[in-house]
């Protein structure tokens, strides 16, 4: 009875730590999007001028090499806070119970349906000194549409022909249209705005890479 008793609240501790961990990456997210806004505006403004027109033609490997160091630092902060919380778990279990840990684990972390797709795209072992770098892998087989405007070029050529001060407002312009189509393409990549509910995005990515690397954790005990 005592063993089947702490067989349930094994279950019941991991189906909570579970959703803890869902829902403190969206938090989390969430806080940390100013930041990646922040980081996209500071990029836009580095960039010279025949580099804004280039990147109108194709931003996604702009858009990568902003978004990548924020995910994978946001995949490190998610997966310290989920293995401090799955350690304490374990080691309030009784003696002797860590194998029925273990066996409660699996279907209770492998419940999330709406994390279905991008628990496929994530590999079968991941470990949670790996979070970090398997959120790249995760990123950049993450397909997202990115319709190319063919403006960057030209207009940059039809600037030259035009005055100072008009020239000076035409490349705020073309700035700030580059600005606002990374930002538009960042919220798609990390929260999925425009997709499908079930497409993967950041977000559900980096819930399932930490849900995956407490699979593997507990199958090691």
């Amino acid at each position: 009875m005592t063993s089947n008793l702490s067989t349930i609240e094994a279950q019941l501790k991991l189906l909570s730590w579970r959703d803890t961990q869902l829902q403190s990456i969206t938090a989390q997210f969430e806080a940390a999007w100013p930041g990646l806004e922040l980081a996209i505006k500071d990029h836009v403004a580095s960039m010279s001028l025949w580099g804004v027109g280039r990147a109108h033609y194709d931003i996604r490997p702009i858009a990568g090499e902003i978004i990548v160091p924020w995910a994978e630092e946001q995949g490190r902060i998610a997966a310290a806070r989920a293995e401090e919380g799955l350690a304490e778990i374990l080691a309030s279990a009784p003696h002797g119970a860590l194998s029925d840990y273990a066996s409660t684990a699996l279907p209770a972390i492998a419940g999330v349906g709406l994390l279905a797709a991008s628990v496929l795209a994530v590999p079968a072992v991941v470990s949670y000194a790996t979070v970090a770098s398997v959120s790249f892998v995760v990123f950049t087989t993450t397909t997202v549409s990115t319709p190319i405007l063919l403006v960057g070029g030209a207009a940059i050529a039809a600037l030259s022909m035009t005055g100072t001060k008009a020239l000076g407002h035409a490349t705020d312009r073309i700035r700030s249209h580059l600005e606002d189509r990374l930002t538009r393409h960042a919220r798609t990549v990390v929260f999925g705005d425009g997709l499908a509910p079930s497409a993967r995005c950041l977000l559900n990515d980096t819930q399932a890479i930490v849900l995956r690397a407490g699979q593997t954790s507990l199958e090691t005990v």
